[in-house]
This record gives structure tokens, C-alpha cells and sequence, in this order.
């Protein structure tokens, strides 16, 4: 595995898009402000890329986060925690071909 180096970047608030580059860092993180759809650049074909995301729910919460042509479990998308300022860590791996994402952990506290 390859760590670009130690600090995590901060995406900041998401409003309804935002983009994670991940050629920047494997440890990205982001408040979300609005139901997101999140883009992931940075990837080259035929070399994977892995990002761990840190995502806060803003003072509201229930926030979606949707990850653009990413793969997930049964399809069903990400199901995130809804309590304002949860935390949840969502991982997301590009095997060269093809985005995945998976919800890590919910609700740390």
C-alpha cells in the first residue's frame, strides 16, 4: 500500500458536489452540508488507488453522500449515520477498472 504521506486533507463543506482527488492523499476528509454527490479524479487505468474518507454530518445531519460510478454493496448505495456531527468512515478502492465504496464504520464517538 502506498501512503503519499501522513496528513489527512481536508475537502471542507460539500454543498450538494465535491470532488476527492486521489492522487492528493489516501486519507481525505469532508463535512457534508447538503445530500452530496461526491466525484473521484485522480485515477489512472490499470493502477489502483484507495482513499479513506472521514465524513461529518453538518449540525443538521441526515446527509446522503453518493459516490459517482463507485459500486457498492448490493447496489444500495451508502447508508450513513444520521445524527448531526456523526462521523463515519466510508472506504473507496479503484481496482484499475472499476470504483467501489463501503461504509467502514458508523457513528464514532
Amino acid at each position: 500500500m502506498l501512503f503519499l504521506d501522513n496528513m489527512q486533507i481536508n475537502l471542507g463543506n460539500s454543498g450538494a458536489a465535491i470532488s476527492a482527488n486521489a492522487s492528493r492523499g489516501t486519507s481525505q476528509k469532508l463535512t457534508l452540508t447538503a445530500n452530496c454527490n461526491l466525484s473521484v479524479t485522480g485515477l489512472v487505468n490499470n493502477k489502483p488507488a484507495w482513499i479513506q474518507l472521514e465524513v461529518i454530518q453538518d449540525n443538521i445531519g441526515s446527509r446522503g453522500l453518493t459516490i459517482t460510478g463507485a459500486k457498492t454493496v448490493g447496489g444500495f448505495g451508502l447508508l450513513l449515520s444520521s445524527t448531526p456531527g456523526a462521523i463515519d468512515i466510508v472506504d473507496v478502492f479503484w481496482n484499475g477498472s472499476t470504483l467501489f465504496a463501503i461504509v467502514g464504520g458508523l457513528n464514532f464517538q
